[in-house]
């Protein structure tokens, strides 16, 4: 699965974006993913062990309080407090397990997802540079994968381990108390009605922020390439105040 001439128009014209589109993103990116399924199936149980630990950790404290701590069994204390020390372990090889393997899977990512793009911008045709400045387009590319990178390296984490921790947490509140529960999580589809307004205005601010930085970098291209022209004609202040304008 490899970057096609689509993918690279798609680049260039940001405004024509839409939910199939990030649909078709999610799955190309899928793509990319199961040839390291060992790395995501590590990850994965990394983050159901951190997420285990979690919502089992607030009932060994419980257990602890009711049935030593109450009695004063020092000896049983002390198993308990042994045993909770492991449930936090377990927690913390989990939480450093996720971010390992992501990131391994990663990087490993990142290397293809660039060597197709170097490979492809080498087989495109001169017509198309023609029609596309060679600053944008390099600054949006680059720009796209640091953006990719981090969601890989960080987001994926967050977002998948923040899911799989509030499942097993929402389980462990219904065994203790479901109406606690329900009263409790009766603001999740508020909270995700909130996160998806914010996620329209961030995508939206971040549109704006590539297609200006795309500006930037194509005029930082020009003004470069054709210094000795600039310096020739005189005209050195005004790209310098044209360019001023544009990084403001």
């Amino acid at each position: 699965m490899g970057f096609g001439r689509e993918g690279f128009e798609r680049a260039a014209n940001l405004d024509n974006e839409s939910a199939g589109d990030v649909g078709e993103t999610l799955r190309r990116l899928v793509g990319y993913l199961l040839p390291h399924r060992y790395a995501l199936s590590m990850s994965m149980v990394s983050m159901v062990l951190s997420a285990v630990a979690l919502a089992v950790s607030p009932f060994i404290v419980a257990y602890t309080i009711d049935n030593y701590i109450l009695t004063g069994d020092v000896n049983g204390l002390i198993r308990m407090l042994l045993v909770l020390l492991g449930a936090f372990a377990m927690q913390y090889l989990g939480f450093r397990g996720q971010f390992y393997y992501v990131g391994i899977m990663g990087q490993e990512v990142m290397a293809r997802i660039r060597s197709e793009i170097f490979v492809k911008v080498q087989k495109l045709s001169l017509s198309y540079f023609d029609k596309h400045d060679a600053g944008d387009l390099m600054s949006r590319l680059v720009n796209d994968v640091d953006v990719l990178n981090q969601f890989l390296s960080q987001g994926f984490v967050q977002f998948i381990g923040g899911i799989v921790r509030m499942i097993f947490v929402a389980v462990a509140m219904f065994l203790v108390d479901w109406r606690l529960a329900l009263a409790t999580l009766i603001v999740v589809p508020m909270m995700i009605l909130v996160s998806t307004y914010l996620s329209r205005l961030a995508r939206k601010a971040f549109r704006e922020s590539r297609e200006s930085l795309g500006d930037v970098s194509t005029e930082l291209e020009e003004g470069i390439s054709g210094v000795k022209v600039a310096q020739a004609f005189n005209r050195s202040e005004e790209n310098v105040r044209h360019f001023q304008e544009l990084n403001r």
